[in-house]
């Protein structure tokens, strides 16, 4: 889980952005969907690395959504 910490730690290092804040709501709405859910799986000590890989990549896709 430690990629998938670390991603969690940078998404919320950006929601204090402008990158983040001057996104278009749809955009800001995907990021803390996926965002909430990479903290799910994070916090739940039965999640399957199947789940973990597929949050942080989710996750880091939305990241990269802030780019545009």
């Amino acid at each position: 889980k430690s990629i998938l910490n670390r991603v969690i730690k940078d998404a919320e290092e950006l929601q204090k952005t402008d990158e983040y804040l001057n996104a278009i709501p749809m955009v800001q709405e995907s990021f803390d969907a996926a965002l909430a859910a990479a903290k799910e799986v994070a916090d739940n000590p039965q999640a399957s690395q199947e789940q973990i890989n597929s949050a942080w990549i989710t996750l880091m896709n939305e990241i990269h959504k802030l780019g545009f």
